[in-house]
């Protein structure tokens, strides 16, 4: 089994995801491609920093567009999901793993400044990670510098891309830097690559001592996040990575407005009519929404939203789907194009309709 995410709260400048793995392997030198993962669907992905003979660039340019795709929440739902559904093995499935990078006004850092946070398992309550990123143009003139921050006072900052104010008085005083980590990033046409140093990334592990070496490669597009980092000792020991060398393969999220309507003879509030849930909010990246009343308590269904490859016909689907109380299987499910704007189902007893907010991309 993956190990838990507490091995990666000890190794405080991790890059973007710090997977980790208990299986002990050599860090391999590059990214292998999707043929080694069970149930990939995905071509492999290009995470190399080619030798310097691209053609000049507009760096300002393309440090804009970066920072555009970059801005947004990412989830790898479909890959856990695709992993368990071919029956990976345990130790080669992938954390499930939710990104946001929130850009934010944070002038003492720069102009291109995110605040950063990432949970496990689809649960905010279990965030491994904040931290705040910043973009620049690198001294060499052909490549973005990304550079990371932890913050000293970790709690003082929590959801801060949900109240920017937090940030206001923020200072480099308030922060920790990890001179060594920084990732360089290159455009390849239709997407970004970035990588660290080799061998500069070093670290304390607070809870063995030891000196960690993290290398990380990333892939960057319009529509995904790849992130590849591990970790070795000083003596070349695994200490966290995937085992099978395959990234954490995050996609963007849309996020989707609606409502639900529930039998009130159903849930004990009475003979007629139905009972309205009117604030749905969810993604479509494997979201679970528990339906509740405006105190919180609970009416007995859970809404699911999801974008699906299935392994056999390999057709791309948007899935909503209604489960029970206690149950794991769903009650009904309804299909529809990934990219429909609007879904819902009705089951008499309980009927749903979901739209995509329009500022989600």
């Amino acid at each position: 089994m993956l190990q838990s995410p507490t091995i990666i709260a000890t190794v405080t400048t991790a890059l973007l995801v710090g997977a980790c793995s208990s299986a002990p392997s050599p860090v391999p030198s590059a990214p292998v491609t999707d043929q080694a993962e069970p149930g990939a669907v995905s071509g492999a992905r290009d995470t190399s920093i080619a030798p310097a003979t691209q053609p000049a660039r507009d760096i300002r340019a393309d440090l804009a567009l970066l920072a555009e795709w970059f801005a947004g929440r990412f989830d790898n739902h479909l890959q856990v999901w695709q992993a368990k559904a071919a029956q990976t093995a345990d130790d080669l499935i992938h954390e499930h793993i939710h990104s946001i990078f929130a850009r934010v006004a944070v002038p003492a850092f720069g102009e291109y400044v995110f605040y950063v946070k990432q949970y496990m398992d689809g649960d905010p309550k279990k965030t491994y990670r904040q931290r705040l990123y910043t973009f620049e143009p690198a001294a060499d003139g052909t490549s973005i510098v990304l550079r990371i921050f932890a913050f000293v006072d970790d709690a003082a900052y929590t959801d801060a891309h949900l109240e920017p104010g937090k940030l206001a008085d923020l200072s480099p005083d308030k922060v920790h830097p990890t001179p060594g980590c920084e990732v360089y990033w290159h455009r390849r046409g239709d997407h970004f690559v970035g990588e660290t140093k080799e061998g500069a990334c070093r670290i304390q592990s607070r809870r063995s001592g030891k000196t960690l070496i993290i290398s990380d490669n990333l892939y960057l597009d319009s529509d995904e996040i790849w992130i590849h980092d591990r970790a070795t000792d000083e003596q070349g020991n695994f200490i966290f990575g995937h085992k099978g060398n395959i990234p954490h393969k995050l996609r963007r999220v849309r996020e989707f407005s609606g409502w639900a309507a529930i039998r009130k003879s159903d849930i004990g509030q009475g003979k007629d009519g139905y009972h309205l849930v009117s604030d749905l909010i969810i993604h479509d990246q494997g979201q679970r929404v528990a339906l509740a009343t405006p105190d919180g308590s609970e009416l007995g269904y859970t809404i699911e939203l999801a974008q699906l490859v299935y392994q056999r016909t390999k057709t791309p689907v948007l899935k909503l789907a209604i489960y029970e109380k206690g149950s794991d299987k769903s009650l009904a499910y309804a299909w529809a194009n990934p990219d429909a704007e609007r879904i819902g189902v009705n089951l008499g007893r309980i009927q749903v309709g979901l739209a995509v907010k329009k500022a989600s991309r």
